[in-house]
């Protein structure tokens, strides 16, 4: 990954379900960015601290604004895709579009998520400890990185993605794991091409792609092929390669 990617951390500060729900009903209801930080501001108001500029109600506010306010160069065909897919899925799996936006947004939330879901598999835990010395090692040892990475991880147990055990500060995966088929399989697998460090991804390896782990991530090449955001190539005999179209 290019130092470029990791010049900003950007999402820093602890989110909640409930915000990024209400920042993805303003972008439903077709708000601008303006109109939908004003909101936002409003709607955090007394319950993240600091005033509505240069304070951490302003930063988190900033944080749902970049989810879902379009101004990410790139995902303005996933963000309407997205936004479109709102109302046709029920409350629980709204987390998926969350995940997905916040992947494409953020190059460090799918730093932070690959890293978690690494640990997941290796040994069925993820101590924040453990996260934070491996982000360290990507991202460079700086108290904001430190911070954010914590506060990243604190974020996915408050949306249902991680559960902290007896032990503080030790997460484990959800379970059993969201099965996600269909349109949302097609923008979750979008969001991992395009937040990731590969342009094409083989699907062997997409389908089980460590920044998914709450997930059981269920698509076809030919479920692929239909969504017409993507490219497929043939590896070898056997391996189909993902990546996104132009038109993406």
């Amino acid at each position: 990954m290019s130092g470029e990617r990791r010049k900003v951390l950007g999402f820093d500060t602890r989110v909640r379900l409930e915000w990024l729900e209400a920042a993805a009903g303003h972008a439903a209801s077709g708000k601008s960015y303006d109109e939908m930080r004003e909101s936002l501001l409003d709607l955090l108001d007394g319950v993240v601290g600091g005033r509505r500029y240069a304070s951490a109600r302003s930063k988190t506010v900033t944080v749902l604004c970049r989810v879902w306010g379009g101004v990410v160069p790139g995902t303005e065909g996933l963000r309407t895709r997205a936004i479109s897919a709102l109302s046709r899925v029920d409350a629980s799996e709204r987390v998926v579009l969350h995940w997905a936006m916040s992947i494409a947004a953020y190059p460090f939330f799918a730093d932070v998520a690959s890293i978690v879901g690494r640990l997941l598999e290796l040994q069925d835990e993820a101590p924040i400890t453990h996260v934070t010395r491996r982000v360290v090692e990507q991202w460079g040892d700086r108290d904001k990185v430190r911070a954010g990475s914590q506060k990243i991880v604190r974020s996915m147990a408050d949306w249902g993605c991680l559960t902290e055990s007896s032990s503080k500060g030790v997460f484990r995966r959800r379970t059993p794991q969201l099965a996600v088929r269909g349109e949302l399989a097609s923008l979750l697998s979008e969001a991992l091409i395009f937040g990731g460090e590969q342009s094409a991804v083989p699907l062997p390896q997409l389908l089980r792609h460590p920044a998914a782990f709450p997930f059981q991530l269920e698509v076809t090449a030919y479920d692929l092929r239909r969504a017409q955001c993507f490219e497929i190539s043939r590896q070898g005999l056997d391996i189909d390669v993902v990546s996104l179209s132009a038109r993406a």
